[in-house]
């Protein structure tokens, strides 16, 4: 179930970055508001839908990198989750949810390119991981043919 599911999610995010590109560009396309706010501690996103109008809101203070990867993830529950209006804040529970790992994979496939970059070939999983700013378990999931 979970790697059908996290095909699922590397498939649509592989769609609609070449439709649209970016997750930025993604937002603009499909009307979703990003406000740059301070939020609750522990926590680095959400989606908010109200009144027909959808909202990603991001913590202010996060590094561009991770920033980038909130916006993704955000954008995976806007695709993938429409039907819920859950917030986690614990780490243990959003590292081992289901629903947030899926959010992760979507947006790990947003940046990673589909194929490792020729002048990338040598990189590990890690290595690939801190260039692009994605948890290193979602390289290993996106390149599992190129590392196993």
């Amino acid at each position: 179930m979970y790697d059908a599911a996290a095909q699922q999610a590397i498939s649509l995010a592989r769609k609609l970055k070449n439709k649209y590109g970016d997750a930025e560009s993604i937002c603009i396309a499909k009307d979703i508001h990003i406000l740059f706010t301070a939020l609750s501690r522990g926590v680095t996103g959400l989606h908010v839908h109200t009144h027909r109008m959808h909202t990603i809101a991001i913590q202010k203070s996060l590094d561009p990198y991770l920033t980038r990867f909130i916006l993704g993830h955000e954008l995976g529950h806007y695709f993938m989750d429409k039907a819920r209006n859950k917030l986690y804040i614990d780490p243990y529970i959003s590292k081992n949810n289901y629903i947030e790992r899926r959010a992760d994979i979507f947006s790990a496939a947003l940046i990673l390119p589909e194929k490792i970059p020729e002048g990338f070939a040598d990189y590990t999983s890690a290595q690939l991981a801190r260039y692009y700013g994605v948890p290193t378990w979602t390289v290993d999931l996106i390149y599992k043919s190129y590392f196993f």
